[in-house]
C-alpha cells in the first residue's frame, strides 16, 4: 500500500477526473501541480544553465505549454547520460519507471528517439492519467503497465524515497536492471538506495555513482556508470 500521503493525492487525482478536468493539460491540475511539476523557478534555471554549457538543450527548443517540466525530466536523462558515454536513449530497447506523473518523461524519452516500450509502474489512478494525457501526445514508443524484470533502463525520480520500504523492495525484488537512474531529495534516503546498488554490483557488476543535483537543488542523483568513466 502506498503512504497516506500518496493515498491523498490519488484520492485527489480521482476528483479531477470525476469533474470532467481535461487530461490533455494535467499540468493544470491542483494535484499535478503538487506533486510531480516543476515550472519555472531557481532550480529550473540552474538545471537548464547546465544542460547548456555542456550542450544538452533540445534543438530546436520544445515548443510545448509544460516545457519547464520537460526540460526538467531532459535534466534527469542528461545526468544518466553523463555516465554512460556512448549510449542514447535512441538506442535502448526497453525502459521501467517507477512513478511516471503524468507521463512526463515518457515524452521526453520519445523526443530523445526512443522507439522500444516504455514501462510505467504508478497508483491505478495516475496510470490512467498516463494513458489519458499520452493519447495526446502521439508518442512513436510503446507504453505498457506490464513490469519489465531487465530493462535497459530503470528510472524512478522522486518516486521510490516516497514509497514505504516493502513497497520498493517488492518492486524492485527480482529486477535486474542493465541500467538504472535514482533521483531523491530526502537525505535519509540515500543509505537505503546506496545499500541497494552496492548489493546490485555484488550480483550483477554494475558500478554506480551518487552526486548532488544542479545549483540551487536539494536532490541527489544515483546512476549505474560505465566502469572508466
Amino acid at each position: 500500500m502506498p503512504d497516506r500521503a500518496w493515498q491523498t493525492h490519488e484520492e485527489s487525482l480521482r476528483r479531477h477526473f470525476d469533474q470532467g478536468d481535461n487530461p490533455a493539460k494535467p499540468w493544470t491540475w491542483s494535484t499535478i501541480i503538487a506533486t510531480c511539476y516543476v515550472g519555472a523557478g531557481k532550480l529550473l534555471t540552474g538545471e537548464v544553465a547546465e544542460m547548456r554549457m555542456n550542450g544538452a538543450l533540445p534543438e530546436p527548443p520544445w515548443d510545448d505549454e509544460d516545457e519547464p517540466n520537460l526540460l526538467h525530466q531532459r535534466y534527469h536523462l542528461w545526468r544518466w547520460q553523463q555516465n554512460h558515454f556512448g549510449m542514447r536513449i535512441a538506442g535502448l530497447q526497453n525502459i521501467q519507471e517507477f512513478g511516471g506523473g503524468y507521463g512526463a518523461m515518457a515524452v521526453v524519452a520519445d523526443r530523445l528517439g526512443f522507439r522500444g516500450t516504455y514501462a510505467i509502474e504508478d497508483l491505478p489512478t495516475f496510470e490512467r492519467l498516463q494513458d489519458d494525457h499520452l493519447s495526446f501526445r502521439h508518442l512513436r514508443c510503446a507504453v505498457t503497465h506490464a513490469r519489465i524484470r531487465r530493462p535497459d533502463l530503470l528510472i524512478s525520480c522522486f518516486a521510490l524515497d516516497e514509497t514505504p520500504e516493502q513497497e520498493r523492495l517488492k518492486f524492485l525484488d527480482g529486477m535486474t536492471p542493465k541500467t538504472f537512474l535514482f533521483a531523491w531529495q530526502n537525505g535519509l534516503s540515500q543509505p537505503w538506495f546506496a545499500a541497494w546498488a552496492q548489493a546490485h554490483y555484488q550480483k550483477t557488476g554494475t558500478a554506480f555513482r551518487i552526486e548532488p543535483g544542479a545549483q540551487h537543488s536539494s536532490h541527489t542523483y544515483m546512476t549505474s556508470a560505465l566502469v572508466g568513466r
